[in-house]
């Protein structure tokens, strides 16, 4: 650990590494459970409201069929995607597994505000170009020029992510 008093340090070098983790985001094990669980059981609801359709409604009874296989997937995708979390570095904020979610240098602006276009317990960035859409169900999502984080996250680590997110964009301006 290293102590700064008065601009010295106590030996250690002080200089900036650029991968050091700043923040980390990772889901709630409760909150993972709780998601996953209920977009399953709706799936399963739907399924069954299906079976109760008459054969003489066949394309209602293939839709609502289709759109409760639909959930169970989802939710299975999001077990699988809710299993790393995010890390934000110097340049970057990535996923556990190394995957760029975006470029400090391409953050324009960080909403988090109650009326703000994000997910639960969590916050958008507003990037200057788009990286194409991309999604981690209950984790995060892509689109155009948009990145929201949060969904099965905690909003405290959240709330301290998007902080230094918004800390960084505003050093880089000056």
């Amino acid at each position: 650990m290293q102590h700064v008093i008065a601009g010295e340090t106590d030996g250690m070098d002080m200089a900036m590494d650029e991968d050091s983790v700043l923040a980390r985001l990772t889901p709630s094990l409760p909150r993972r459970v709780a998601g996953v669980v209920t977009q399953g059981a709706f799936g399963a609801l739907l399924i069954g409201v299906a079976m109760d359709i008459s054969r003489d409604q066949m394309v209602l009874r293939i839709a609502v069929l289709a759109a409760g296989v639909l959930l169970i997937y989802g939710a299975y995708r999001m077990w699988a995607a809710t299993r790393i979390g995010l890390i934000l570095t110097q340049t970057a904020l990535r996923d556990s597994n190394g995957r760029l979610l975006a470029e400090v240098a391409n953050i324009r602006e960080v909403s988090r505000g109650a009326f703000a276009f994000k997910p639960t317990h969590g916050f958008s960035l507003i990037l200057t170009k788009g990286m194409g859409g991309a999604w981690a169900p209950g984790l995060w999502w892509r689109v155009g020029s948009r990145l929201g984080v949060g969904g099965v996250t905690p909003a405290q680590p959240g709330r301290y992510m998007a902080e230094a997110i918004t800390d960084l964009v505003a050093r880089r301006g000056l």
